[in-house]
């Protein structure tokens, strides 16, 4: 089966290396031509073709899709899988609910996977794995976050993907599940601080990560349930302050005489600032009753980031499952029914293993 890879950032780059080093048959898409003559030279063992992703004559040619492009993008490219009538693995931070095109995804005989990255992703698959095992849980906590591999100035902060769904991590509306019912709290609340070890203390705030988890498991979930953001003390009150001053805002101002919107003013300035090549880790945390699962992982071994291979590994699990015919269910599947199917979530937990993601269970 012919895979394509849509999107040449970091997690796409690296889930196409890794998909291309297990011989599979891989094409990574990147629409933007200096972008793709760059990352043509960087990989010489990819194949690189420039064009859309959004392209329904262009995914004709392929079995299986995995959509590693910006949020905002995310759910229009899995409709558009959909309609051209192969799988995919997606891994963005759409705002919109996947769940929803389920039914298209089983008229059109394909598969949809979500969520497949590292958190909502790895984290839903473990929330899936640990209610199965438990039937009915009290609480769920989550505790994720990517960061560099000591603070840096001036946001204690370095970006290793995608600015754009940073921003809108900080600004959505955060869902979360407490005694039988949906509550919505704002981003960055919820602050306390943690100590993760290998890592020392963070500060944690809530975020909206539990995604298809508020529709497919929290009837089990007596209790509460929720995901929080780690990061370096201090980070949260000066992204508040930004969001506070309006830097978040969607609105469009006039500057020189140029319409622009702020946020993306924001973002470009942020990209700048944050995007630095620099050592970075990957942390999660994740209680399910007084069980879960601990993870570390730091930039080693060829990655392009701990990030980017957190996130493809999980993703690569995933795509591991159709490309070798462990999976034949169709419509959407998001990561947690994968963890509540014993015979998958072994195959996943070996895969992800044998990529060096190894959560640890807490003692």
């Amino acid at each position: 089966m012919k895979v394509v890879v849509a999107g040449g950032g970091d997690i796409g780059v690296q889930t196409a290396l890794i998909l291309s080093r297990m011989g599979y048959d891989v094409t990574l898409v990147e629409k933007f031509e200096g972008r793709a003559r760059r990352l043509a030279a960087r990989f010489p063992e990819l194949r690189i073709l420039r064009k859309d992703a959004l392209n329904t004559g262009l995914l004709h040619r392929f079995g299986l899709a995995v959509g590693a492009l910006p949020g905002s993008l995310g759910y229009r490219f899995i409709r558009t899988c959909i309609k051209a009538g192969i799988h995919v693995v997606d891994v963005s931070y759409m705002p919109e609910d996947p769940l929803k095109l389920h039914d298209a995804a089983r008229a059109s005989g394909v598969a949809v996977i979500p969520d497949a990255g590292f958190a909502p992703g790895l984290t839903n698959f473990l929330v899936g794995l640990g209610v199965s095992k438990s039937g009915v849980v009290d609480d769920v906590k989550i505790y994720v976050g990517g960061l560099p591999a000591e603070p840096i100035p001036p946001l204690g902060y370095a970006a290793t993907w995608s600015i754009d769904d940073l921003i809108e991590e900080y600004s959505r509306p955060v869902r979360i599940w407490c005694h039988g019912k949906l509550k919505v709290v704002e981003p960055l609340s919820g602050l306390e601080v943690v100590d993760v070890p290998g890592v020392g203390r963070l500060e944690a705030f809530y975020t909206d990560g539990l995604r298809t988890l508020l529709k497919t498991v929290s009837h089990k979930v007596h209790g509460c349930m929720w995901e929080k953001t780690l990061r370096y003390p201090g980070h949260a009150e000066r992204i508040l302050l930004l969001k506070e001053l309006g830097f978040f805002d969607e609105v469009y101002v006039e500057v020189g005489g140029a319409r622009v919107r702020i946020r993306d003013v924001t973002s470009a300035v942020l990209s700048r600032v944050l995007r630095k090549p620099v050592p970075d880790l990957v942390a999660m945390r994740l209680q399910v009753d007084n069980g879960g699962w601990m993870l570390v992982l730091r930039k080693g071994g060829g990655m392009l980031s701990a990030m980017a291979w957190a996130v493809a590994s999980m993703a690569v699990s995933a795509t591991f499952l159709l490309l070798d015919g462990h999976l034949d269910s169709k419509g959407v599947i998001p990561p947690e029914m994968l963890g509540m199917d014993e015979g998958l979530s072994r195959t996943v937990l070996r895969t992800l293993s044998n990529l060096g993601v190894t959560p640890v269970p807490l003692a």
